[in-house]
């Protein structure tokens, strides 16, 4: 393995260990992949995000010769995030909380002020159009996209950098659950 390739299985191997980490994904689910001057290389369907090996990374580059293992179904969203919105690196997860809180939304609005600021007004797309276009599209205007009932995809220019926009959403989707599901504090006289 090369000093390059290399490196690049240590992004993927930190990135994933994160996610798992953080409850943003569960074992063989969600994806990864990054933008190389050879191609996309992004991880193998069902590849256990938190024990990658050099094996689970699949290089979609501009030949015509298959990659050795099948590559993530999600290939062709990442391809199109690329297209429209640009960046270096993809994830897509599954965070409980954005997800619970997408269904019948157009858009997730984070509340508090971090994640107004680092994600601004999030687009939420229907899975029962072509869901490869509307990410494609919602990534053009927002770094996060989220996918009604599955999943959001992030765009960053590092994997890392893909991962904390992701964490953040999940804080801001906790915030709301947490004021929409509880009791709500007496309020202050003024």
């Amino acid at each position: 393995m090369s000093v390059g390739r290399a490196h690049l299985l240590a992004e993927f191997q930190r990135a994933g260990e994160d996610l798992l980490r953080l409850g943003l994904v569960v074992p063989g689910s969600g994806n990864l992949s990054v933008w190389t001057e050879d191609g996309v290389v992004i991880t193998r369907e069902g590849a256990a995000l938190h024990r990658l090996t050099d094996a689970d990374l699949c290089l979609i580059a501009r030949s015509t010769e298959p990659p050795v293992a099948t590559p993530s179904l999600d290939t062709p969203i990442h391809r199109a995030i690329y297209v429209s919105a640009g960046g270096k690196a993809i994830l897509h997860a599954h965070p409980a909380h954005a997800i619970a809180l997408s269904f019948g939304r157009q858009a997730f609005e984070p509340p508090d002020l971090e994640g107004r600021h680092l994600l601004g007004n999030v687009p939420v797309v229907s899975p029962r159009r072509s869901v490869v276009d509307l990410v494609a599209q919602a990534s053009a205007r927002s770094p996060v996209a989220l996918v009604e009932g599955h999943g959001v995809y992030a765009h960053a220019p590092t994997l890392d950098e893909a991962v904390h926009l992701t964490a953040m959403l999940e804080e801001s989707a906790k915030i709301v659950w947490l004021r929409e599901s509880g009791p709500h504090p007496p309020s202050r006289p003024t």
